[in-house]
């Protein structure tokens, strides 16, 4: 789908920053910064792109295109900040989703804490009813029942309820009726039969109830986003990321809010999917470290890796999504002591007040304050803000903490930029180690404003053997959402075996998901002719609780290669198969998406080795973890030219993030503007040293 000609503007917002990009129709790009306005988050978007536009002299009328990540949907769920929200569902099910799957989190933790419940109790109402399971009625949709919760629903000022009866995946019939029933509310209303017609009741429930939870928040803020873009003049339709990597329309992010819950960490798998067909990179790990958090991804073969499925709080909601991992670290990450242990994050001061050394009102040590006291960061050039840093109070506050554990200043800085190296280093084994993939065969591929300055320290710890840091680390994910393309996906319950007898029935479920879909395009005025589908299938053993996603080319489909597939895949994913055991198709899964024009690739002027005279700003220390000083030559990265080499000890200052190059490695500059860095000489040290 070509795109019109004009300004096409991208914008994440972080719990620290709001990043925008801005490509113009001569293919020029522009990058700004504003602080994230967690209270209102509409005016760190709005505020960001006008003064973008001022900065390039051009005016609303010129946007034809706005990408939005947002995680106002994700932070309401996260800190309980959603309407009163009700859950109907069959008699003998309410308590489905408080029971769950009976799992402890800590098998072996004595003080583990049960999950929160999404609902109270008081809310979570019963009908009488009951399919089978194959859809069929044996026990009618009582009127009488509905009637009686409705009632219930206007005294509790319920604003959002969740439905989902017992195998309404296979026939809806009764789902509908409810809604029918209550239409007359001024609720939202969401169907387990619409968000998540699959197997398995408490993922059903948890789904369709997460829904119901973001979806009003989520419609609040993007009708106000909206309309407040339309009063400023812009002309262009505002459009959402999905958590499975592709872009929706506003309607149907407002009314499945769920899909899109993980957006803003698909906008940087994008990026990292650009990345590594940019610099032809098979096997990359990505990883997003902003103000509050890191996020861990991998793209296989140039592609990014999928999952039918994400957990969030704990929970696990069926919804298409990027495969990743995320925990609690960034610049942000608040430095405490607790019996009488350093640690680092998972809380942050996010962008109110931010790092001490911000100057808002901090008062507690975070890593940030730590980078800043080692010299690693420029007080004077951070994140494009204006203001610079008070090395000052970064100081002070991580002072207090070295009194406490008995350190100095400079080894308490150390301490905690080592532990969120190790926290950080921990969830890229978690997405590799842990599922069977080595980090030795991936290139890391580092963003978001803290990445770059921690990078190759976690690839000396994973014995990662090359790092490539992109031209606009910073808002890399920013340029992610506008490589991103209109996607929409349908998936469908089967519970078949993988065996040739039953291919004519996949194929008709296939035909059914496929006019879904475009009955979608066609809602959204979307060009169905520009339509590409994909094809999936989750599959298992008889017996297994866990699926694998496999493509599928349904105009030549053969479950027998399908299921020599699976058993290929399954080897090297958990390095054992089963060739006699019954294999079965879980799901089915559709994906239709339209493209679009890619980010163009910014081809620097070539030089030779030595970079030149203009990108060398000075000398700085830097205070390194064996206790030397280390006095590092610091580079303005807009100025170096393809085929420079920036050796170690050196830093690499840009508007959006700065760049960390130790002593034994360099970085070469690509003609893409990439920084490449082959760790292979600090990994025989490391080794020698572990050894």
């Amino acid at each position: 789908m070509e795109t019109a000609k004009g300004i096409r503007i991208g914008i994440d917002t972080g719990g620290t920053f709001t990043d925008l990009i801005a490509i113009d129709e001569r293919e020029t790009t522009n990058l700004h910064k504003v602080p994230s306005t967690p209270e209102n988050p509409e005016k760190a978007v709005i505020t960001g792109i006008m003064e973008l536009l001022s900065k390039i002299s051009r005016t609303p009328e010129d946007v034809v295109q706005i990408i939005h990540g947002s995680t106002v949907g994700v932070n309401a769920l996260l800190q309980g900040d959603y309407p009163e929200t009700a859950l109907i569902t069959t008699q003998g099910f309410a308590d489905v989703i408080e029971i769950g799957r009976q799992r402890r989190p800590f098998l072996y933790s004595l003080g583990a804490q049960p999950l929160l419940t999404l609902l109270p109790q008081k809310n979570r109402f019963e009908i009488e009813e009951r399919l089978d399971s194959k859809g069929k009625e044996i026990v009618p949709l009582s009127l009488k029942t509905i009637s009686s919760i409705k009632e219930q629903i206007k005294d509790r000022k319920i604003k959002s309820v969740a439905i989902c009866l017992l195998f309404s995946f296979l026939n809806p019939k009764h789902e509908q009726l409810v809604k029918k029933e209550l239409e007359d509310l001024d609720i939202h209303i969401s169907l387990s039969s619409e968000v998540a017609p699959v197997i398995r009741e408490y993922e059903r429930t948890v789904t369709t109830v997460v829904n119901a939870l973001v979806t009003p928040v989520l419609q609040k803020y993007l009708s106000k986003l909206e309309n407040e873009l339309k009063e400023l003049g812009f002309k262009s339709k505002l459009q959402i990321m999905k958590s499975n990597t592709g872009v929706a329309t506003l309607s149907e992010i407002k009314n499945r809010a769920v899909n899109s819950l993980l957006g803003g960490l698909a906008g940087g798998v994008m990026a990292g999917t650009a990345s590594a067909r940019s610099e032809n990179l098979n096997h990359v790990i990505t990883f997003d470290i902003g103000g509050t958090s890191c996020d861990v991804s991998t793209i296989e073969e140039k592609n990014p890796s999928l999952k039918d499925h994400f957990e969030i709080g704990g929970y696990k909601v069926m919804s298409p999504s990027v495969e990743v991992e995320t925990i609690g670290a960034g610049g942000g990450s608040i430095a405490k002591i607790e019996e009488g242990l350093l640690l680092v994050g998972p809380e942050s001061q996010g962008a109110d007040p931010g790092p001490a050394c911000y100057n808002l009102g901090g008062t507690k040590a975070t890593v940030t304050d730590a980078n800043l006291t080692l010299g690693i960061l420029d007080p004077e050039n951070f994140a494009g803000q204006e203001k610079g840093l008070n090395v000052k109070r970064s100081r002070e506050v991580i002072e207090k903490i070295a009194d406490q554990v008995e350190l100095s200043l400079l080894d308490t800085a150390r301490g905690i930029r080592k532990i969120l190296n190790n926290n950080m280093a921990h969830a890229i084994r978690k997405l590799t180690i842990e599922r069977g993939r080595d980090p030795r065969n991936y290139v890391l591929i580092p963003f978001g404003g803290a990445g770059p300055v921690h990078a190759i320290d976690i690839a000396v710890e994973l014995n990662i053997p090359k790092v490539a840091i992109p031209p606009y680390p910073g808002i890399w994910s920013a340029m992610g959402l506008l490589d991103s393309e209109t996607k929409i996906d349908f998936m469908q319950t089967i519970l078949l075996e993988c065996k040739k007898e039953n291919e004519a029935s996949i194929n008709d479920i296939f035909a059914s998901l496929k006019d879904k879909a475009l009955d979608q395009l066609i809602s959204d005025n979307l060009n169905v002719d520009m339509a590409i589908f994909g094809y999936q299938a989750s599959i298992q053993y008889e017996g297994q609780g866990y699926s694998l996603q496999l493509p599928l080319e349904i105009e030549e489909l053969n479950l027998i290669d399908l299921r020599k597939e699976f058993d290929k895949t399954h080897q090297k994913r958990y390095q054992w198969n089963d060739e006699q055991r019954e294999v079965k198709i879980v799901d089915l899964w559709i994906t239709v998406s339209l493209s679009q024009e890619k980010v163009p690739e910014q081809k620097l002027d070539r030089g030779n080795q030595n970079p030149p005279k203009t990108a060398l700003i000075g000398k700085r220390e830097v205070y390194l973890d064996d206790g030397d000083v280390e006095t590092c030559t610091v580079y303005d990265r807009k100025y170096l030219l393809a085929d420079n080499k920036v050796s170690g000890p050196a830093i690499i200052q840009q508007m959006d993030s700065t760049s960390y190059i130790p002593s034994g490695v360099y970085a070469e500059v690509t003609e893409t503007g990439y920084l490449m860095i082959n760790t292979e000489p600090l990994l025989s040290e490391s080794n020698e040293r572990r050894n």
